[in-house]
């Protein structure tokens, strides 16, 4: 359900956008405050056993785990350290056929 598809959260701060690419278990992530500085780092992420998206920088490090509360092909919602927040699928992968 992430793979290929680009989020925008509703609030204005903290992680503002992630873009997942159809393949590979990298993540661009825009993160910080829509009127001031914005840094966008590339992370990876995995799934946990218990089904929530753990994102980590290059070395490892958790930048954020994310729980979800809820799912539909507009929105998501999810947990982070206790906070909710909303975001909005902007975009889905779509597998094309080609035709010889």
């Amino acid at each position: 359900m992430i793979r290929g598809a680009s989020f925008n959260s509703v609030p204005d701060e903290g992680i503002l956008y992630l873009g997942f690419p159809a393949k590979g278990s990298h993540v661009a992530a825009t993160i910080g405050d829509r009127k001031e500085a914005i840094a966008a780092p590339l992370w990876y992420w995995t799934i946990e056993k218990n089904g929530a998206l753990l994102l980590t920088d290059y070395s490892g490090k958790k930048q954020a785990t994310l729980d979800l509360i809820e799912y539909s092909p507009s929105k998501v919602v999810v947990r982070n350290r206790g906070e909710i927040i909303q975001y909005e699928r902007t975009t889905k992968f779509r597998r094309t056929r080609r035709h010889s």
